[in-house]
């Protein structure tokens, strides 16, 4: 029920920033990965959600523009793999929540 939840969730964001703003806000980060940044200024939320494997980044992720106003971070239980250099500069997290089949993070 969650994961339905948060998937239309996602939907309506998706909706919503396609109209009111150019700025990415969501997109793809894996084969079956989704991400999500939720909103405003510097208290942004940023959610993976999917199954599998995250992307490796070796230039800079999507949402490395907002980087400095992400202060939460989700990454859903089915999440396997963080990627390198996902949240490279992301020095502002006040709160992570990370799945608990997340076996491996790469720096």
């Amino acid at each position: 029920m969650k994961r339905v939840f948060i998937f239309i969730l996602m939907a309506f964001y998706i909706c919503l920033a396609t109209k009111t703003n150019a700025q990415e806000t969501s997109g793809t980060c894996g084969p079956n990965l989704v991400w999500l940044l939720m909103g405003e200024g510097a208290n942004q939320t940023l959610i993976i959600t999917g199954t599998g494997t995250m992307y490796d980044y070796y230039g800079t992720a999507p949402w490395y523009s907002q980087r400095q106003n992400i202060k939460y971070l989700t990454v859903d239980n089915s999440v396997t793999t963080i990627g390198n250099y996902a949240f490279y500069g992301c020095a502002n997290f006040t709160t992570l929540n990370i799945g608990s089949n997340v076996t491996k993070i790469h720096s």
